[in-house]
Order: structure tokens, then C-alpha cells, then sequence
């Protein structure tokens, strides 16, 4: 490991699938964003392909490149499974030697300050794991309450975290949980169930925007009862990841689509 990437303290890990339409836009704001509130270098970037059918990985080569950040896909790994952002954690964790990483969905944005706070609590090593509030890009008040609840339930610790809230964590901790991001549906519930035995965790209250494009796609007051039913179920002690991944996609209407199972809810 040359000197370099020892003073990287934080990969963030930026699973894609098809976003051949944002993923040139999703690089661009988070380069802005290093080069303003990561002065000294100290993250890397990782992104991971899972499967992606349209140009979105020739898209992330040519952009990486001149960035500087690697691009890994799930195939080798998972060739034969649907992919999921667990499946993408689980494949791009070998390639990660900093102490901490981060999960943010491509179609996520970090708002000011919420990298350089990060930092900060990192550099304070008070917490081994933890995620953001959030907020939808363009919401009117339904999505705004939505969003408010949502937050609240996390600072109460009554919701998990989900891949939306941009969890970090010790990268240390994260592979301890390998098994976990082969179960293809709802993976962040299991995480952050195990997270929180490990020790203090951390709630950034910058906000990360989140795209609300499934919620447009499918209807906002259905993709919201549909995400409540299944978290309902889960908090309630089912947990068949393939029956709750069937009942989603059933009732999302993805299964006459044959659209692969959502990355979260």
C-alpha cells in the first residue's frame, strides 16, 4: 500500500445499475464536492456495477479515469443472482482498504457539509457506524412529511437505516457481515440490526437528497404504503427475504415488468 492511500481514511462506495441518464451528472457533483470539503485527499472512491444492461458502465470508466476512482462489477461474484446493493457492497469490499466506507446510491447527492462532517466525526472516532437524515430532490408536502417522519423514526431508533440514509461504518464491521449482502431484498434492515450491537452509531443531520424517481414512477401514496407494509412485516419478525422481495415487486407491479427486484426500500 503506497503513502497515499494510507492517508485515505473513507471509500465511498457508489453502487449503479442503469442510470445511464444521471450516473454523468452523479460523478460530477460528488467530485465538486471532494474537491471542496475534502481538501487533504482522504477519501477514495469506489464504484460497482451491478449488471448493468445500457451504457452505464462505459459511461463510469471514461469518468473515473479522469478522476482518479476504480470501477468493479458484480458478475464474477454473483453472475447467477439478481443484483442488489448488497450483492454490489459485498463485491466492491475486497477491493476497499480504508478504515471507513460509505454506501451512496447513485442517484443520491451529498448536500453542503455533509462529506466534511463526516470527516469530523470519523476524525473524532467516537462512533463505529451511522448514516444521514435525508430529503427528496423537488418534493411537494407529501414527500417532505414522508421524508420528516422518516427522519424522526431514525433519531428515536424505531427505523433502520436505509441505503437512502448513506450508511458508513468501519469497513472492518462490514465485512464481519458478509453473509448478509447475499440475501438480495431488504439487506439494510439486517445491517443495521447487526450495526447496532457493535457500538455507538451517528446520525448526520446534513441532509442527503435522495431522487425520487420510484415514488413518481409508481405512484408516491402506493410506494409509500407498499415501503410501510414491508417494514411493518419485518419489524414484526418475518424475515423470507424472496417472500417479502415477492410481495414487493407483486404489488409494485415489477413482476409483469420482470424488472430485478428494487436495491431498497
Amino acid at each position: 500500500m503506497d503513502s497515499q492511500n494510507q492517508r485515505k481514511i473513507l471509500t465511498v462506495l457508489l453502487p449503479f445499475r442503469n442510470e445511464s441518464q444521471v450516473i454523468v451528472a452523479s460523478l460530477q457533483e460528488l467530485a465538486q464536492t471532494l474537491r471542496r470539503e475534502d481538501s487533504k485527499g482522504r477519501c477514495s472512491v469506489l464504484l460497482v456495477d451491478s449488471m448493468s444492461t445500457d451504457n452505464s458502465l462505459a459511461l463510469a470508466k471514461e469518468h473515473c479515469e479522469a478522476y482518479g476512482w476504480r470501477v468493479v462489477d458484480i458478475s464474477e461474484r454473483f453472475a447467477k443472482k439478481n443484483p442488489s446493493v448488497g450483492r454490489a457492497i459485498a463485491s466492491g469490499i475486497d477491493h476497499i482498504n480504508t478504515p471507513y466506507l460509505m454506501i451512496l446510491p447513485c442517484d443520491c447527492r451529498l448536500t453542503s457539509g455533509a462529506m466534511s462532517t463526516l470527516l469530523q466525526v470519523i476524525d473524532r472516532g467516537q462512533v463505529g457506524w451511522g448514516g444521514f437524515v435525508k430529503s427528496y430532490l423537488g418534493a411537494g408536502w407529501i414527500m417532505k412529511g414522508y421524508a420528516g417522519f422518516q427522519n424522526f423514526l431514525v433519531h428515536v431508533n424505531l427505523l433502520d437505516l436505509v441505503w437512502t440514509n448513506g450508511i458508513f461504518a468501519k469497513t472492518e464491521l462490514i465485512r464481519e457481515f458478509d453473509e448478509i449482502f447475499d440475501l438480495g431484498f431488504v439487506e439494510e434492515f439486517f445491517l443495521s440490526e447487526r450495526l447496532r450491537g457493535t457500538g455507538k452509531a451517528c446520525v448526520i443531520r446534513a441532509p442527503i437528497m435522495v431522487s425520487p424517481r420510484r415514488y413518481q414512477t409508481k405512484g408516491t401514496l402506493k410506494t409509500i404504503g407498499l415501503n410501510a407494509f414491508i417494514v411493518t412485516l419485518f419489524k414484526l419478525g418475518f424475515r423470507n427475504t424472496s417472500i417479502l422481495s415477492k410481495l414487493y415487486r407483486r404489488e409494485s407491479g415489477l413482476v409483469k415488468s420482470k424488472i430485478p427486484a428494487p436495491e431498497h426500500v
